[in-house]
């Protein structure tokens, strides 16, 4: 598909306004960010704010605020679609107070106004854009409305005035609703705008809008699909000729699914109510795209969309966080929740066959959002701890891409990162899939770990991990707890002599291998010695005075100075400690 032509606006507002213009230099200004762009029949405006915009359209003969109920019926967009500050607005070329001449150029002009400081500051939007090669029959389901156009011309091969209903009624005679039981419904035209519908004749064109809500359309059921209609006939004054045209519009109104991995959306390949009943029907062709722009084939297929005709429906895929979409998180109970949202739009151009073998072409375009469910992405943590190397390894999975590994607690103590008093490294991890992760790294004898003696040269190690998550840049934090353990056997053989040996059973004495040496013990004793000193053999490592296997010479035994002894209840009652090869 071929565009006449293109144009591309980009403003800047920079809004910083106060009654002191020094203050104003001082804190700065604050920025809002507005887009527009001509794209295949509508203008785009994308404004990044804090708060929510409003737009006003501007003509010859006034400025028009546009509010949801007259941008419904006038051919405007303000999407619901809003994520991170990015409100979208579409215009319809055939919008209300759209300057179109002979249907080829069409000229807009938005005053688009920002909430800064209280103040309502205002930045005009002008475009102008070339119109595209229109098909007989062009249906457009919006967001808030329907809109159809029909070329007037090859209807009866005469030529339009270019002007609205409401300065040329003389041309139309009667709108006339059909219902689904064949009653019909005729009004003037200044009685169907009270409905609600806007009308307007161009140089080449008619156009019928209407709202989804409105008292004359009706819900029904294709191939199991919901769809809403309005059917409607016009008849029109040309050429001195009374000429009926089909004005009807149907688009569907089902939101989607989701089934773990894609969004679907389901749509009847042949939309009935827009072919007839006694006609043929040849599709020509069915693209996707997103943000209202179509996608070419490859950059659809590189993005894993897809359109699969399955039966009477055509099936349209789109995989979670496909580019071109939005994913939003949030923290909600301690657990991590992301949604992901894309505006997608698929365009069937078909044929309806009559039995003179003449034809007529219809574009027939529909926009959807389509958004996942909340889902929850949980943590999760691997011991891959090998008690040989002595060294706790953690792996830390299933990391979304917007969080990031914010800090970490061991037994209590927080892990700060580049110190010199601990050994722990923390590594992150990417996988060849995009999946993101982190390990962790931690040496038996780190002063941060636990350790208990567990007897018969058996020593349990112990670290208890809560990992600190957060979302940016939003900085919602969340937490993951984990608690390992690991063994490390035949430890060493105690040996140890006191001057009174009845009191070792209430010593409790035990040994503990040396956090230095892998193949070396030093004998330690347990805190509660019977009103001793508390010197901890069980607990952390740091929390008290470390001995290695290297201060102490070798040979066995060797008595410990008295400055460096670990006393019970008789301090004159020494120790012998010993270094011991296992």
């Amino acid at each position: 598909m071929k565009i006449a032509g293109f144009m591309s606006r980009f403003v800047l507002i920079c809004c910083g306004f106060s009654q002191n213009p020094a203050e104003d230099q001082q804190e700065g200004f604050e920025e809002a960010l507005v887009q527009s762009e001509c794209r295949d029949r509508h203008l785009w405006i994308q404004v990044v704010s804090r708060q929510k915009p409003r737009f006003e359209a501007v003509d010859d003969d006034a400025v028009h605020a546009i509010s949801r109920q007259l941008a419904s019926r006038c051919g405007y967009t303000i999407s619901t679609f809003r994520m991170d500050n990015f409100t979208t607005f579409r215009a319809s070329f055939y919008s209300c107070f759209t300057h179109n001449q002979n249907d080829e150029v069409f000229t807009f002009r938005f005053n688009v106004m920002v909430d800064v400081r209280g103040r309502w500051v205002s930045q005009t939007v002008l475009a102008v854009c070339s119109g595209p090669t229109w098909t007989h029959r062009e249906v457009i389901c919006e967001e808030d409305y329907m809109e159809v156009s029909v070329n007037r011309q090859s209807a009866c091969g005469g030529a339009g005035s270019g002007q609205t209903w409401e300065e040329n009624t003389s041309q139309a005679r009667q709108l006339t609703i059909i219902h689904s039981d064949g009653r019909r419904s005729p009004m003037s035209i200044s009685e169907a705008q009270r409905w609600g519908y806007n009308l307007m004749t161009t140089a080449r064109r008619v156009v019928l809008r209407s709202p989804y809500k409105q008292s004359h359309a009706e819900q029904t059921m294709v191939d199991d699909v919901p769809v809403v209609v309005v059917r409607a006939s016009l008849f029109l004054k040309q050429n001195l000729m009374m000429v009926m045209m089909d004005l009807t519009m149907a688009c569907t109104v089902n939101p989607g699914s989701f089934d773990g991995v894609r969004l679907l959306w389901h749509l009847p390949q042949v939309m009935t109510p827009l072919v007839g009943e006694r006609t043929g029907f040849e599709s020509r062709s069915f693209e996707l795209g997103v943000e209202g722009l179509l996608l070419d084939k490859p950059t659809a297929t590189a993005r894993g969309f897809s359109a699969v005709q399955q039966g009477h429906l055509i099936q349209i895929g789109v995989p979670f966080g496909a580019e071109g979409g939005h994913k939003k998180s949030l923290v909600v109970n301690n657990m991590y929740k992301e949604m992901y949202v894309i505006y997608l739009m698929f365009e069937h151009v078909f044929s309806t066959l009559y039995d003179d073998g003449s034809s007529v072409e219809t574009r027939h375009r529909m926009l959807n959002i389509l958004k996942t469910p909340l889902l929850h992405r949980q943590p999760f943590s691997l011991d891959q701890t090998v008690s040989d190397d002595q060294i706790f390894c953690v792996y830390l999975g299933n990391i979304p891409t917007d969080v990031q590994l914010q800090e970490i607690h061991i037994n209590g103590k927080q892990l700060m990162s580049g110190s010199a008093e601990w050994d722990a490294i923390v590594s992150p991890v990417v996988h060849n899939n995009g999946s993101r992760a982190y390990e962790l790294r931690i040496p038996f004898e780190d002063g941060m770990v636990h350790w208990t003696h567990l007897g018969e040269g058996v020593v349990q190690y112990s670290i208890d991990v809560n990992f600190t998550l957060t979302i940016v840049p939003q900085r919602d934090a969340y937490f993951h707890h984990t608690f390992i353990t690991a063994k490390v056997f035949n430890a060493c053989e105690s040996i140890w002599s006191y001057s009174n040996p009845s009191v070792w059973p209430q010593l409790n004495v035990v040994s503990v291998p040396s956090p230095s040496r892998g193949h070396s013990s030093v004998l330690r004793q347990r805190h509660h010695l019977l009103g001793g000193q508390p010197t901890p053999s069980s607990g952390s490592l740091g929390g008290g005075r470390r001995r290695r296997a290297s201060d102490i010479k070798a040979g066995c035994p060797k008595r410990i100075p008295s400055s460096e002894r670990w006393q019970q209840n008789d301090p004159g009652s020494p120790c012998v400690l010993c270094r011991i090869r296992v």
